[in-house]
């Protein structure tokens, strides 16, 4: 992976930032490229290995991204 996995989380941190009553804020423009770079790297890593150690972060930074295409770029989510 290029980034550790310390800087990953810290892009995770920063993309689900909560408010005080743990609502999750909107992700930024930002946010979802760091967060499509980290999903390409851990594709590259975890691959078709649904038991590898990092398959559930995959699965979860796919859903944020998944969630912002939705909200954000409804032409690109259609397509998918």
């Amino acid at each position: 992976m290029k980034q550790s996995f310390a800087a990953a989380l810290s892009i995770l941190n920063n993309a689900i930032d909560k408010f005080q009553d743990n609502t999750i804020v909107a992700l930024t423009e930002n946010d979802y490229e760091q967060l499509v770079v980290l999903l390409g790297e851990l594709m590259d890593v975890v691959r078709d290995d649904e038991d590898h150690l990092l398959a559930p972060l995959m699965q979860f930074v796919f859903g944020l991204i998944e969630n912002y295409e939705r909200k954000n770029i409804p032409e690109l989510a259609e397509l998918g």
